[in-house]
């Protein structure tokens, strides 16, 4: 079994945390893979576990993010977008997206 645990980047996160507005998704956080997981040991299955991160670079204008956030823009947010793109046409933002893999196998 394959599950996407965690992903985040280091721009939209962080504005949406800042802005109050960041929604977590609970089908990328660990919780489904750890429940699986306990209960495939209640069952006293071997499980081996292993967690993958992969990074994703995305080159994102100032135009893109401005249209992104217009529904929320505020005169702050205008200025962290100033900030942000102050002595560049454009930002790269990561996103880093851990894979968390199970294996078991039952036996007859």
């Amino acid at each position: 079994m394959v599950r996407v645990i965690q992903s985040e980047d280091d721009l939209f996160t962080v504005i949406d945390d800042e802005l109050g507005i960041a929604v977590r998704d609970p089908n990328t956080t660990p919780f489904i893979s750890n429940q699986i997981e306990k209960f495939l040991q209640s069952k006293e299955i071997p499980v081996k576990k292993k967690d993958f991160t992969y990074q994703i670079k995305e080159t994102i204008s100032r135009e893109l993010l401005t249209e992104y956030y217009e529904a929320e823009m505020t005169a702050e947010l205008k200025k962290k977008i100033s900030q942000l793109f102050s002595q560049k046409a454009e930002q790269i933002s990561t996103t880093t997206v851990t894979y968390r893999v199970l294996l078991w196998q039952i036996r007859d």
